[in-house]
């Protein structure tokens, strides 16, 4: 017979607000349904009893004679594992809550786990309950807890970040293998806005592709000396190479 249980949350806190959200549930085994094996089949001998025989017509004058050879099926029942089991409730704003039990009789387990979670699924409270003591009420006293999950903090920033870049020949032609690329690049917000300082030397593959890790800081000019090239070519930047 299913047995409902009440119960009620507590809190330390003598400001807790609500508990309207959070979810009781208790875990524990439960008696698993009995299975049956293979069924076997056994014939009786000529020389054992008639009980069960069956009764064939004949046309002597007993009318009837047993059949000796009749047969009997037995499927014998196998004794099923435990299986995990779980029930669970939700409180009312005052803490109160009811939990549906099945049998006592098809509990297993000697002990039961019970914990109290908050709106958000945080475990705020839990205790053992002796299956013996089942139907009695349950009293469970949480920890403080809020409403709304907290606001992740913000990422530390990486001391350096990996660009990439290309160096195209305009006519068209291949580029030699192992091109060294020099850039050059002012940091932004910074006094003296004609100096420049290297931020990356690489070499680049015979696509004219390179990159490289450079200072994780935001740059307003970058420019760039490729080998074999006179001069100084700027760089267009993305986000400020960010």
């Amino acid at each position: 017979m299913a047995l409902q249980v009440s119960g009620k949350l507590t809190s330390a806190a003598a400001d807790q607000p609500s508990f309207t959200g959070c979810r009781i549930e208790v875990v524990f085994d439960r008696e698993g349904a009995p299975a049956q094996s293979a069924a076997s089949t056994t014939r009786s001998s000529r020389t054992g009893l008639l009980e069960g025989a069956t009764l064939i017509p004949t046309d002597s004058d007993l009318g009837f004679v047993p059949d000796l050879g009749a047969t009997a099926t037995v499927a014998p029942t196998v004794t099923a594992a435990p299986i995990p089991f779980q029930v669970s409730a939700l409180s009312d704003a005052a803490g109160n809550f009811t939990l549906a039990f099945p049998d006592p009789q098809e509990i297993v387990s000697v002990k039961m786990k019970i914990e109290a979670r908050s709106p958000v699924g945080q475990v705020i409270g839990g205790s053992e309950l002796a299956t013996a003591d089942l139907g009695d009420p349950i009293t469970i006293t949480v920890k403080e807890f809020g409403t709304v999950l907290g606001k992740p903090d913000e990422p530390t920033a990486q001391a350096t970040r990996r660009i990439r870049g290309r160096v195209i020949e305009r006519s068209g032609k291949q580029l030699p293998a192992s091109l060294q690329v020099l850039l050059l690049g002012h940091e932004q917000d910074t006094e003296d806005g004609d100096s420049l300082n290297p931020i990356l030397v690489a070499k680049a593959d015979s696509s004219g592709y390179f990159s490289g890790a450079i200072r994780n800081v935001k740059f307003d000019r970058v420019v760039a000396v490729v080998a074999g090239i006179p001069g100084e070519t700027p760089v267009r930047l993305v986000d400020s190479l960010s």
